[in-house]
């Protein structure tokens, strides 16, 4: 991976994970990060989020998280 996209990745997970930090039910900001992990080709990354939040959502909360069919049957050609 060059040391460009590694930075733009690591940038975009600080950002995101700080937010998340202040405030782990924060429901759009689950759904902005997985889109733009996805945008940058990181499928597991972005299932990991959306777990985090349906976790922290659903079980904690029991406010339902709409079914993201992307995050869970992305593929890249």
């Amino acid at each position: 991976m060059s040391q460009c996209v590694h930075g733009i990745q690591s940038g975009l997970t600080k950002y995101y994970d700080k937010i998340l930090e202040e405030d782990p039910y924060c429901e759009h900001i689950y759904q902005e990060y997985a889109a733009r992990l996805l945008e940058e080709k990181l499928v597991v990354k972005a299932r990991r989020v959306y777990a985090r939040g349906k976790r922290h959502l659903e079980d904690e909360l029991g406010i339902p998280l709409p079914n993201n069919r992307q995050i869970c049957y992305r593929r890249f050609d």
